[in-house]
């Protein structure tokens, strides 16, 4: 898709503000807002704007860490082990797993309370007799944009107010 100024224009906008509107995105550069609406539109359409989603701060819930977890596990149990990490319950941990190619092949998103609980984690993942090699990652900063992600923190969110 050829991309030009005003759609790298309204895609600025956008990214800064989502929620405003095609008319206020027109008067700030001086098109109609069915232009806007009608840019908007293509580059949806063709693939370029892939969603729209609500960001929320997870902290204000009570997740204050994040930890990536790698995994390498035996390749004919990849799948068992990655089912097995997605089901492990370890405090209000959220846990998502992926298949991935290379040396580690189960790469694991992990957003916790409390930091001890991925060490928990991490100790219950070594014991599953697949698992060859586990790394774990650790950040304090970080912003929930998958739509799956979003879900999931608000289907947990009950739990963690409290």
């Amino acid at each position: 898709m050829k991309v030009d100024s005003l759609d790298l224009q309204i895609i600025r906008i956008l990214q800064k503000d989502g929620r405003r509107t095609f008319a206020e995105i027109g008067r700030e550069l001086n098109v109609p807002a069915g232009v806007v609406q009608g840019r908007f539109a293509k580059m949806k359409h063709k693939g370029l704007i892939v969603n729209s989603a609500l960001i929320i701060n997870p902290s204000k819930i009570g997740i204050l860490h994040s930890a990536s977890v790698v995994i390498e596990a035996r390749e004919s149990e990849v799948e068992e082990v990655k089912r097995y990490v997605e089901g492990l319950k370890v405090g209000n941990a959220l846990i998502e797993a992926w298949t991935v190619f290379g040396r580690y092949n189960i790469s694991v998103a992990v957003w916790l309370r409390n930091i001890e609980e991925i060490f928990k984690i991490k100790e219950m993942i070594k014991v599953h007799p697949a698992v060859v090699n586990v790394d774990v990652s650790l950040t304090k900063n970080f912003q929930f944009i998958a739509k799956i992600e979003n879900e999931k923190i608000l289907e947990r969110s009950e739990i963690w107010i409290k």
